[in-house]
């Protein structure tokens, strides 16, 4: 459920479909795609100059009754990243619930398409799913997206019994008591100090919480807010192991000082893109404060 400018008769499902199209196809097929009628391709895949596509993924449930929202988005650039500060070109209505989307747009990645649910808003009443809209304004136009209460958008949440998918426990060292599985938003009440130019070391334990072999664990690092380019190393990673857990890390490195928040995206990868399937990953979010060299 996407509005696009200058389109009135593109649907919430033939809009899901082309979306469906765009995600799970070569970058080449996708440029030959053909077009749907009106002034406006969504087969527009280019290496910058694109705009950024607000996304609702879906609804899942928590266990004590209360909901999550899942919104993404689909940066068109193959080799572009776009940057859309909060405010009047990056927003949420109601307002209440502005403040956590992402400011920072990766571009398209290379083999799962586009960025899946990286940002959830909780809600205690699904009835008011509907009214929630994510706006951006790129280029001169306005793309929004309204979030949705429909049975045909709920998801399956930490696990998915029919791929044998689980959403995996994350801790980052040091940190043991604010250890986090699933895809909700939740922001710890801890920063990491960095420097400008200096790698900070971000180190996380990854485990099954069903103790089964991990298999293939999708890693996937990315500035979620921030002033100024994030460089990681590793930034998309896949981790084969045999085990039930293992440790990994990254760095990352600003070029700016500041206030940052880093996303990590880890997915149950075993049978291939779970994210396709809307299951099973957690989400984790790390606040960086960032000085100027000395």
């Amino acid at each position: 459920m996407v509005r696009l400018p200058g389109r009135t008769g593109l649907g919430p499902v033939a809009a899901a479909l082309w979306f469906c199209l765009l995600a799970f196809s070569p970058v080449e097929a996708q440029n030959r795609l053909p077009s749907a009628s009106g002034d406006w391709m969504l087969r527009n895949l280019r290496p910058s100059g694109q705009p950024v596509i607000p996304l609702f993924d879906g609804w899942y449930y928590n266990p004590d009754g209360t909901f999550e929202l899942c919104f993404g988005f689909h940066n068109l650039n193959t080799a572009q990243n776009v940057e859309i500060p909060l405010g009047p070109d990056n927003f949420i209505e109601p307002a209440r619930f502005d403040g956590l989307q992402p400011t920072h747009f990766d571009e398209v990645p290379s083999e799962y398409r586009r960025r899946f649910c990286v940002f959830t808003i909780h809600l205690d009443d699904l009835e008011e799913a509907p009214a929630i809209v994510w706006t951006l304004r790129v280029g001169g136009q306005t793309y929004s997206v309204p979030g949705s209460s429909s049975v045909h958008y709920r998801m399956d949440e930490l696990e998915q019994s029919s791929r044998g998918n689980s959403a995996p426990l994350v801790r980052f060292d040091g940190l043991e008591e604010r250890e986090h599985r699933g895809r909700m938003m939740v922001l710890d009440d801890w920063t990491v100090s960095a420097t400008v130019g200096v790698p900070v070391s971000l180190e996380y334990t990854v485990t099954d919480p069903n103790a089964i072999p991990l298999g293939v664990t999708r890693v996937v690092w990315g500035k979620h807010q921030g002033p100024g380019p994030v460089e990681f190393g590793p930034e998309d990673d896949r981790v084969e192991t045999e085990s039930v857990s293992f440790s990994h890390a990254t760095t990352a490195t600003f070029r700016d000082p500041g206030e940052y928040l880093l996303r990590l995206q880890t997915v149950d990868w075993d049978l291939g893109n779970a994210y396709g399937f809307h299951c099973c990953w957690t989400n984790r979010y790390v606040r960086v404060s960032v000085d100027e060299a000395q």
